[in-house]
């Protein structure tokens, strides 16, 4: 038996290939690219390597799935008291689709949830029946160690399946007939959207068709592949090539991607936290936009946007504006960033695209983000000139905090930075660093100075409470 795993820059495999069983399977995981919908898709390949035709009954997916509206607090403290919240939607139709029947929040405002995820499976434009009863499969295995309905001599019953009150399951389930050195695929689909509705004209718009998820695959390549074009090498050694496209990829992921928008701008978008997300000690948040974005710290940001100018000198002195304006008094840096964010100073001089969006007004008189004035506008005749101008009646907002601490490194980073614009911009490096509109950070902690933070012990000196909180700043 041959087990083999295989990882790219746009997607993950998996596959065995058993003698014994007479049987070779892979399945490979992509994201879907320039959907409606935030979407990860599973596409399985079974094929007949034996000399004889096979019956495979199959049911595929996962034992456990979380409704939407489930927080990690819940996940971990209140899992069981929880699923009374849980419900699946859409199992007679094959769709699932997973939410909680109302915020869990312990108020007396009952507020319903409006989006949710969802799973659906499907091949040659038909959908596969589903299973969200995880009992239908494992029977009294409430561990999942043995599928003991499936294994047994009974079929499995689909009727009637338990949709609410306990954590559902996300499987489908078919039968394939396979000749000698036949093969047959299928898919799956797990993702988020924004309501039922979205859902179902994502599904109508894919119509479970074997050549959208196949354009889709290709589509997502293409994207990874043009990303990263930006650091393509050719030298004799392609494992070279191939590690620095994929260090180009992290860097971007981390610090975000800077990328013209209408009038102009160069925004970062699509940045998130670095580190894995089993680190469960990083509070990771990602829109669930398009032109997503997620928080991130000051140092992983600046790392990896420090050469960012050698690939697009467009940025000119952008990000030495930015790090260098949240240089705190003392010379610490605040340790977490979030989204950017706009104001407009002056709305009302922005009163004629108002007239035309009444929601716009609101947004305007709010500090926004990008994706929040895209999802507005998209779709109107004049969108790239409406969000050109308000663009260029914005001030960009710096959104920072202390959140847990300071590190003495940072200013290495922030020297990077002038020792590359200087190697792009060498003439015009005196001029920026002569502008008269740099800022400091004021924030809500500082370091102590030393007379209140070191401390004799019985072990010797130590530095204990270095870190204060300042209540009068706090806003």
């Amino acid at each position: 038996m041959v087990q083999r795993l295989s990882v790219t820059p746009h997607e993950v495999g998996v596959e065995e290939i058993n003698p014994g069983l007479g049987l070779s399977i892979r399945a490979d995981m992509f994201t879907l690219p320039e959907a409606n919908v935030a979407g990860l898709v599973r596409r399985v390949e079974i094929g007949n390597i034996s000399s004889q035709s096979q019956r495979i009954e199959i049911v595929d997916g996962l034992p456990q799935v979380l409704p939407y509206a489930m927080n990690q607090w819940i996940l971990k403290f209140m899992s069981r008291t929880s699923e009374a919240f849980m419900r699946v939607e859409g199992v007679a139709e094959d769709l699932p689709f997973y939410r909680l029947k109302v915020w869990p929040t312990d108020s007396p405002q009952v507020e319903p949830v409006t989006a949710g995820n969802f799973f659906f499976g499907c091949s040659g434009g038909r959908l596969h029946r589903v299973i969200v009863d995880p009992e239908r499969v494992f029977g009294l295995a409430g561990d999942f160690s043995n599928a003991e309905r499936f294994f047994s001599d009974a079929p499995l019953d689909l009727q009637n399946q338990v949709a609410a009150n306990q954590t559902p399951a996300a499987f489908q389930t078919l039968t394939l007939e396979l000749q000698p050195g036949q093969s047959r695929v299928f898919y799956a689909v797990y993702g988020h959207a924004e309501s039922l509705a979205a859902y179902q004209a994502f599904v109508g718009q894919a119509a479970c068709r074997d050549q959208y998820f196949e354009a889709k695959r290709e589509a997502n390549r293409g994207l990874i592949a043009q990303i990263s074009r930006k650091a393509f090498t050719a030298t004799a050694l392609p494992l070279f090539d191939g590690h620095v496209r994929q260090c180009y990829l992290d860097n971007g992921l981390r610090g975000g991607f800077p990328l013209p928008v209408p009038g102009g701008k160069l925004l970062y978008l699509f940045g998130r936290k670095h580190g894995d997300l089993e680190r469960d000690y990083n509070d990771f948040l990602l829109q669930d936009t398009p032109y997503s974005e997620g928080n991130g710290d000051f140092r992983d940001v600046l790392q990896n946007r420090r050469v960012d100018l050698f690939f697009e000198p467009g940025l000119a002195g952008q990000n030495i504006r930015y790090f260098f304006n949240l240089i705190q008094p003392d010379g610490y840096n605040p340790c977490a960033l979030r989204n950017t964010r706009f104001a407009v100073a002056a709305p009302q001089a922005l009163a004629a695209h108002c007239a035309e969006i009444p929601e716009l007004a609101a947004l305007l008189n709010t500090e926004f983000k990008y994706a929040e004035l895209w999802q507005l506008l998209a779709g109107h005749d004049a969108a790239d000139e409406m969000i050109g101008a308000i663009l260029a009646a914005a001030q960009e907002v710096a959104d920072a905090e202390f959140d847990r601490g300071y590190w003495s490194d940072h200013w290495t980073y922030l020297v990077d930075l002038l020792l590359n614009y200087r190697a792009i911009f060498p003439e015009q490096l005196p001029a920026l660093l002569l502008e008269a509109d740099y800022t400091f950070f004021d924030p809500t902690h500082y370091v102590a100075p030393r007379a209140q933070k070191y401390r004799l012990t019985g072990d010797g000196l130590r530095q204990y409470g270095a870190v204060q909180f300042s209540a009068e700043k706090k806003a």
